[in-house]
């Protein structure tokens, strides 16, 4: 099932999971809720702020494939349009979505 590569790709990130029912849900957290100097600018930051960005990155690649492979799966499975795995493509970069 589709949904099991979620579950495979999220197990090993930060996301909390609750695995009691059929279907695996992850609750998305706030980025500084484990990045906690991520866009910290304070002095004498540096060190700790390259650490966690580095981390929220490396988390952030993994939220993008994640959801890039569940749109292709969902879209085999004719469950999106072409149009709408698109835009889930878009939804993990910086480009607005067209409405």
């Amino acid at each position: 099932m589709w949904w099991y590569i979620i579950y495979d790709l999220f197990r090993n990130t930060s996301f909390p999971c609750h695995d009691n029912s059929e279907i695996y849900y992850f609750f998305l957290q706030n980025i500084r809720s484990k990045f906690t100097f991520y866009a910290d600018f304070s002095p004498g930051c540096d060190e700790l702020r390259k650490k966690d960005t580095d981390g929220w990155f490396k988390e952030f690649d993994t939220l993008q494939d994640v959801i890039r492979k569940s749109a292709d799966q969902a879209h085999q499975q004719g469950k999106l349009t072409d149009y709408e795995r698109h835009q889930y493509y878009l939804s993990g970069t910086n480009v607005a979505p067209h409405r």
